[in-house]
């Protein structure tokens, strides 16, 4: 049985000391309609938003569970590319890195993306 509902994509980066890293997706590439974040990196995610066009907002859920925060996103993202800032990292990947973290009805998919 496929899966009739299209994936929502997150841009996921955990805190690291250089904060300024851009952003692995081009404006050319990938619409990004929103930066969520967590209320530590609310003014990175601001900044960030600004550069993408687009709205930035605060997820209390984001300062814990990085996986529950954003599967609970997912339904209000399903064929959107978004960015996610959390407190902390995404488990099993080193904070620094982006991540491309797709998440839909199969599953979820994570792959590490260069800048």
């Amino acid at each position: 049985m496929s899966d009739l509902q299209c994936p929502a994509t997150f841009y996921v980066r955990a805190p690291a000391p250089e904060e300024q890293v851009p952003l692995p997706v081009g404006s050319d590439d990938e619409r990004i309609v929103l930066v969520w974040s967590a209320p530590s990196r609310l003014g990175l995610a601001r900044r960030l938003a600004a550069e993408l066009g687009c709205d930035a907002r605060e997820d209390e859920d984001l300062a814990g569970d990085v996986v529950a925060a954003l599967e609970a996103l997912s339904d209000l993202h399903r064929g959107e590319s978004v960015v996610a800032l959390p407190a902390g990292a995404y488990p099993g990947h080193p904070a620094g890195a982006w991540l491309r973290v797709r998440i839909d009805a199969d599953g979820t998919a994570v792959t590490v993306v260069e800048g």
